[in-house]
């Protein structure tokens, strides 16, 4: 792409701030996993090491539930401007009793980087 997506403009907020102003009001903690923290130092939001750098976004996800205090993290990508507060709402009320819960797009595939994870899976990440 060339650049950096997640600062891209989509009407009057950037692709990251959408996913932001969407996920905040339902979390004890905002953050953002990048190894350049100071691109997302305006959000006002705690930014993370990615501690498998190249990895993808299951590093990413990793390195979010070994930050994370809670059982549960709420884990989004920062491209995905059209995510509504209903859907995490959604995940979160069937959570219960599962590792992971994700939705499933109209193209019938599991859409992973929208999901709820329990710290318990960090250590399948850390051995993958």
């Amino acid at each position: 792409m060339g650049q950096n997506k997640a600062l891209l403009r989509l009407g009057r907020q950037t692709l990251i701030e959408h996913v932001l102003a969407v996920l905040s009001p339902l979390v004890s903690q905002a953050g953002i996993i990048t190894n350049a923290a100071e691109e997302y130092a305006h959000l006002g939001v705690g930014c993370y090491r990615d501690r498998w750098p190249g990895l993808g976004p299951l590093g990413g996800i990793g390195s979010a539930l070994e930050q994370a205090s809670n059982d549960y993290s709420l884990m989004l990508a920062c491209d995905m401007p059209l995510v509504s507060r209903e859907l995490l709402e959604l995940l979160i009320d069937r959570s219960p009793g599962y590792q992971v819960t994700v939705p499933k797009g109209a193209d019938g595939y599991l859409q992973p980087l929208c999901g709820l994870y329990h710290r318990s899976c960090l250590k399948t990440i850390e051995t993958l």
